[in-house]
Order: C-alpha cells, then structure tokens, then sequence
C-alpha cells in the first residue's frame, strides 16, 4: 500500500526492494505450506514454504544500511519484534500440524483440505494482536530507554489537555520536554491574540518573553510547509542562511511547527541533545503528534485567557459604571436666577466623564461649574475620577480664581494618576452678581454659549494654556472672563459628544452642535436636551456609542439688580 501511495521515485525505490522482500518471503510459504498443503493433503512441503520468510527481515536491513530507509536503532527494535512474531507463528503453524498428524490421522483431518486455509485465516487474525505484545515486551526488555521515552510522551499529551492556564501549559511543557529529550534548551512560541508577531518563551515562562516577527524566515517556512525543521538537514545555501541564523537565534535545532485548523499557532524549538545524540525519525514523528495536542491546548488554554479577561473587563466596567453613577450629582444646586438640566448617556464602554456643581460658603449667588473626563477605563480610571473631582472641589472651596484651582489641582494630580492617564477639565465660576463667568481650561472643549435674543450660538473664546491635568508637570494657567445676559444658555460638554461617529466614520462634530443650539434659540430647556438627543441618534443611525454623551445645560433664567 505504501509503495502504491508514494509519488517520490526515491521513496519507491526504497519500498521496491521491501516490497520484493515481502514477497520472496510469503509467496513461497502460501504455494507450499498453504495450496500444496492442501492439494497434498500433507505437510512435508511446509518448511519449504517457511524457510524462504527470511527474506522479509534481509529485505528491511537491506534497505536500512544501502537507503538508510530507517534509524538504526528503530531497525533493530522492528526486526527483533517482527522476527519474534513470525518465528512464533510459524513455530505454532508446524507444531499444531503435527499434533494434528499424529493424533488425528484416523479422522483424517489434517488430509482436509480446509484446514490451511482456516489456520492462515486465525494467522491474520491473531498476527496484530501478538505483535503487538511482543513489542512491548521487547521494548521493556531491551529498549527500556525508548519505551519510558515513548510513555512519557503519552503521559504529556494527555495532561496537557487539562491545562487550562497558558503559562501552567507552557511551564509543564518546557520542563518535560526538557528532561524527557534531554536536550539544552527548549522554547515555545505562541502567536499573540493581539498582533502579528509570535512571542517566545523560554525556561523561566514568568519572565518578559522575546518575540519573532511573522516576516522572518522560520515562521514564514514553518506557515508555508507545515513540516518540522531540522538545523542539520539544512544545506549551507544562501536561501536558507536567514531560516539557519533564525534558529541559531532561538538555540534551536530543531522546530516543530503547531498548526491548529491548518493556520500556524506557533511553534516547539529544542536546542541540541545531551551526550551528541540526534534526532531520530521516532523522534520527530512522536513530538509532531505532541505538537498536534499541543496545538489544540494552546488555542484552548488562549480561548480560556481571553474569555477570563474579558469576564474581567467586563466586571471592572460594572464596577466602574457603579462609581461614576455614585459620582454624578442626584439634584442641582439652587441659585437664584439660574436653571440647570443634566444628563448622561454612558456608551457599552464606562468612560471617565464627570461633572460637579460646587457651592461658595458664604455666597449664594457664585456656583463652581466642573466638567471633565479622565482617559482610562475601567477601575483604575473611575479611581481617577474620584480623585480629580475631590481634588477639585476641595481646590475650588479654598480659591476663588479658576487658574489657580486648575494650578493647584493639576499640582495634587501630578504623580497620582497611572503613567499615560491624564484628566481634561473645563471649570468656570459663575457670579450671578455681576451676571459673569470666569474660567480655565485643561484640554477639554469649550462650551457653547447659546444667545437667545440673537438665535446665535458661539463657542466661549479659547484659552492660552490648555494643557491636561496630570501628565505634565504643573505650571500657572490663565483664565478668561464673559459677562451673560438674560436669557443666556450655556452648554457644557464632554467630548463623546461631537466625537460620536456614524457609519460612514465621520464625526458629529462642534459644527453640527452649534447649528442644533442656533435652531433652538426660544424653547426651554428640556426641549433643547430632546432636540440634542433626537439630532445625535439620528446621526448615529443604530450605530453604537464609542464614549459616554454628557453635558449641563445652565440657562439665566431671570435676572437681579445687583
């Protein structure tokens, strides 16, 4: 069969003197010790027939030693193995024919015809099964080394089925590869769920693993042939100097690629062996089986590490969600002259917005206006948020200048927050004295102030320094200052809003915002929220949020003789 199957003119030539082996060996035991068994009705012809089944073994060794068809070592375990059975056989097949002989011959059953053909048929039947046995018995016996060898390999295969945590799976599989092999390095790469590149891993599978490109030239080989490679088996070719120097890199020997739904997962890399031994056939054709269970608990266990971190986020995000609830004023203040009107849309996402009215002691008439938005997600990012709106309602209490509570907040925040996280902020004092506003601005946009009287919508001029609170460090920031007028709305807001995208990935953006306020110049407040709500839906078109929607909507309702 295996002849019939192979294409290569090399690997048919090899099986062809087999092959002529097998049948120099059987031909002659089926026409004497079988059909002329029968037609006879005797057995003298039988050794004829079962002498000549020595060229079965002479054709193995002879195309072991001239094609070098197999290891040595697998030779001799083969040939003691299937010597043995066919010795056994043959041996039972001449002694159950002369018992036969000289105890049944007044029934004159060994002269049946049927009798060979019976005995050939439980030859076939029970050959399989005493090979077997006799393989492990020889294996136990004289080849102890590779039978431990080949049940370690078993015992792996079936444990790590069980390994659900990567970096468990990886350990287990360095360390017995390494002591069953006995070999001077063993890494494993594993494609990184979030990118391109395959990272490395070594002995210590806690430390920073390495990476290797998907471009370089082993896994480019390995993606595209699907085959191990052997370092030895390299010719010393310009075309193979990069996949050479790629291994050389790994201290690799040998790598063995894991493929799982015929897509390159990563890899097994094994340094040389101890003691100057090689890699045998046996060898690789065992580890490409582990590699085929190695494949399947490395997607299993990488499946399992993403659905636990996404379980993670996703409580994180609730927990998150909870805190900035909790942070988010549940009533207005009560200022004279002054109307408010809030509102929250949270995206799929928790996002960082905040915002805070702070009442001056003493002064009934001035109002502190925050809104901001912090960068991260998650816990962390709603521990921020905590922070930043204390800090800047206990700032606020203490000076009365917009600048200099951005200063000192920003002086406070330096240093807390986590690398890369940073707070934009907009606050303004509101004095409903003199009917004004002052304020400073961190990096977050400018509201819109919405002039009734003139049906005109104009964003608050800018100012000069704009900077974030928290990544930087401190310094002074200016202020700007705007008188109001009855009737004034002014529209405060984070930047999920004018960021909302559609399908077509363009932006809400200020002009579209500035033109909703400009249609809206009489209505009252709620009517303005709806029409904002309304314009931004049907913007996004069933499109999910990307960031939380927040604003506050203050309008100067009525005004006092100062």
């Amino acid at each position: 069969h295996a002849f019939l199957q192979a294409k290569d003119h090399h690997i048919r030539r090899k099986l062809r003197v087999i092959l002529w082996g097998i049948i120099l060996g059987l031909v002659p035991f089926i026409i004497f010790g079988v059909i002329l068994g029968s037609l006879l009705q005797n057995s003298q012809y039988l050794l004829v027939g079962v002498i000549p089944m020595v060229f079965v073994p002479l054709s193995f060794a002879y195309a072991i030693i001239r094609f070098q068809l197999m290891d040595i070592d697998i030779w001799i375990n083969k040939s003691v193995v299937y010597t043995l059975t066919t010795f056994i056989i043959s041996l039972f097949y001449v002694i159950l024919i002369a018992t036969l002989d000289a105890f049944t011959s007044s029934r004159r059953l060994t002269n049946s015809p049927v009798l060979p053909f019976v005995l050939a048929l439980l030859i076939v039947y029970f050959f399989n099964p005493l090979r077997d046995r006799i393989q492990t018995l020889v294996d136990r016996t004289f080849f102890k080394e590779r039978y431990d060898y080949r049940k370690t390999m078993d015992e792996i295969s079936e444990a790590i089925i069980s390994i659900l945590r990567l970096d468990e799976l990886l350990r287990f599989l360095i360390n017995k590869l390494r002591d069953t092999l006995r070999v001077s390095h063993v890494s494993i790469s594993v494609k990184n769920p979030n990118g391109s590149n395959f990272q490395v891993f070594s002995e210590d599978v806690d430390d920073d693993p390495g990476s290797i490109g998907a471009g370089s030239a082993l896994i480019r080989v390995l993606s595209q042939q699907r085959v191990p490679i052997l370092k030895s088996n390299l010719a010393n070719l310009p075309e193979n100097r990069k996949l050479i120097n790629d291994l050389s890199a790994l201290n690799s020997e040998l790598a063995i690629p894991l493929l799982y739904e015929n897509h390159l997962i990563g890899s097994i890399q094994l340094g040389a062996r101890l003691e100057n031994a090689s890699f045998t056939k046996e060898d690789i054709q065992l580890l490409k089986t582990l590699a085929n269970q190695t494949a399947i608990a490395v997607e299993n266990a990488t499946l399992h590490q993403q659905l636990t971190h996404q379980a993670e986020i996703t409580r994180d995000l609730k927990i998150a969600s909870e805190m900035q609830d909790h942070l988010l004023p549940k009533t207005h203040p009560s200022i004279p002259g002054v109307e408010i009107l809030s509102h929250t849309i949270p995206a799929q996402e928790v996002g960082g917005d905040f915002y805070d009215f702070i009442e001056m002691a003493g002064n009934s008439h001035q109002m502190g206006i925050t809104i901001g938005d912090v960068s991260a997600k998650s816990i962390s990012g709603a521990i921020a948020m905590v922070a930043a709106k204390e800090i800047i309602h206990s700032e606020a209490r203490d000076h009365h200048t917009p600048s200099l509570v951005l200063k000192e907040s920003s002086e406070r925040l330096y240093g807390l927050l986590e690398k890369n996280m940073f707070v934009t902020l907009f606050y303004g004092l509101l004095d409903m004295n003199d009917f004004s506003l002052r304020y400073s601005c961190a990096g977050h946009p400018l509201p819109f102030i919405l002039r009734t009287k003139d049906a005109a919508a104009f964003q608050l001029p800018r100012t000069d320094v704009r900077f974030p609170l928290g990544p930087i460090r401190p310094f002074r920031y200016d202020e700007k200052y705007i008188s109001l007028k009855d009737g004034d709305i002014i529209f405060f807001y984070t930047d999920g809003l004018v960021e909302a995208m559609n399908r077509k990935g363009d932006f809400f953006g200020d002009a579209s915002l500035q033109k909703v306020l400009s249609e809206n110049p009489g209505g009252s407040l709620q009517e303005l929220k709806q029409n904002i709500f309304d314009s931004i839906f049907a913007f996004l078109d069933g499109v999910p949020q990307n960031d939380d929607i927040t604003f506050v909507l203050l309008k100067i309702s009525k005004i006092r003789k100062s």
